[in-house]
């Protein structure tokens, strides 16, 4: 399971969580009560997984704030390889906060996502993202673009359009990604080989 992401305001305060058996959730802290589970774009097709496929291993979030409404985008990776981004958007004065799935990355091989880092600079509206697996390699993805007239309108995305813009794979590590960063020129990136690369 984990944990990340805490949204504060001078009237409430929640964090997003993943558990065992893959529901990503939001939760209002201060009253210790779930508040909603977030929307899945697709359940895990992966037999070969079995249920322990659905465990969230690692999350990442980014908070901006846009005039009076708080902007966060979400990462969840899943221990068969998924990774799954949610845009949630809430304002100062409304407690409510309303969850949209962004897209979803589902290729490649059955490998829990241990480690998730986002272009943080480009919040609010994060585009980049990157993730490692156990199987050694690195994923780069491109989020689909939010739409320009209303950003905070976003609607779910369709699964035919789910893993839209470009991708890339970094191979060079021999041991599962513990850890990644991504700054303007680089990717950094240490494993379990013991040793830390730039990309």
């Amino acid at each position: 399971a984990a944990v990340d992401c805490q949204i504060t305001s001078n009237t409430y305060s929640y964090v997003f969580c993943g558990d065992s058996v893959g529901d990503v959730t939001l939760w209002n802290t201060p009253e210790g009560n779930m508040v909603c589970a977030l929307p899945a774009p697709v359940k895990s097709e992966t037999k070969q997984a079995g249920n322990k496929g659905r465990i969230v291993v690692s999350m990442k979030a980014t908070v901006a704030r846009v005039t009076n409404s708080f902007v966060t985008t979400v990462i969840a990776g899943f221990m068969d390889g998924r990774v799954v981004v949610w845009h949630a958007d809430s304002s100062e004065g409304n407690p409510d906060v309303s969850v949209h799935v962004r897209g979803s990355f589902a290729y490649g091989s059955l490998s829990a996502v241990r480690a998730i880092a986002a272009a943080s600079w480009q919040r609010p509206y994060v585009r980049m993202i990157a993730f490692g697996r156990d199987d050694s390699t690195i994923q780069l993805w491109e989020l689909p673009l939010l739409p320009q007239s209303n950003a905070l309108e976003l609607q779910d995305a369709p699964a035919s359009k789910q893993s839209s813009g470009w991708k890339k794979v970094l191979k060079g590590h021999e041991g599962a990604i513990t850890a990644l960063k991504i700054d303007l020129t680089k990717v950094t990136s240490a494993s379990m080989d013991g040793t830390v690369k730039l990309w």
